[in-house]
C-alpha cells in the first residue's frame, strides 16, 4: 500500500519554521506571500543569475524570472537580491514520502527531505544535467545551490 504524501504545506511550514527558529543563524524571512500564479513548489533549474532583471538573457515560454532575497539564508541580510532565470519544465515536485526532519552539516542547519519515488527520479534528472538548482517554495526561492553531482535516491539536504 503507498503511502500517503505528506502535503507540501508542510514543507513550506517547516522552512519557515526551522529557519524562524533558526534566524541568528540562518536569515530572518518574512512569510512567503501568496500567489495564485507562483511556480509550483519543486527543485528548478537555474539557468542565470544577475543583480537585475534586464541583465539576464533572455527567457522564453519555459522560462521565468523570481526574485531571490536570501532571507533563508545565513547572513542573508546583508547581500544584495538577486534575480534568478529558472527553466520552468522537467521541474521537479516537493513530492515528499515524509515529514522532513532537521539536522546539521558542518556546524548549520539543514533540512532533511525524501521525496516520493517519481519526484526523486525527476530531482536526479535534473541534478545530472543542471549545473545550478534553485529550491522553490510558495513561489519563492529558499536557496539556489551549485549541483557538484546528480542527487540520487530521492534523499536531499535544504541548508541554509
Amino acid at each position: 500500500m503507498p503511502r500517503p504524501r505528506t502535503p507540501v504545506a508542510l514543507l513550506a511550514l517547516t522552512l519557515l519554521g526551522l529557519a524562524l527558529a533558526l534566524a541568528p543563524g540562518c536569515g530572518d524571512p518574512s512569510p512567503p506571500p501568496r500567489d495564485a500564479a507562483a511556480l509550483p513548489d519543486g527543485v528548478y533549474e537555474v539557468l542565470a543569475v544577475a543583480p537585475t532583471p534586464a541583465e539576464l538573457p533572455a527567457g522564453g515560454p519555459d522560462s521565468r524570472v523570481l526574485p531571490f532575497d536570501h532571507a533563508y539564508l545565513q547572513g542573508g541580510a546583508e547581500l544584495p537580491p538577486e534575480h534568478v532565470l529558472l527553466r520552468t519544465i522537467d521541474a521537479a515536485p516537493l513530492d515528499l514520502a515524509e515529514a522532513p526532519s532537521e539536522g546539521a552539516m558542518g556546524g548549520r542547519p539543514v533540512l532533511l527531505l525524501t521525496l516520493e519515488a517519481e519526484a526523486g527520479a525527476a530531482l536526479e534528472r535534473l541534478t545530472a544535467k543542471a549545473k545550478r538548482a534553485a529550491v522553490v517554495v510558495d513561489g519563492r526561492i529558499v536557496t539556489v545551490h551549485r549541483i557538484r553531482v546528480p542527487i540520487e535516491g530521492g534523499r536531499l539536504q535544504v541548508s541554509c
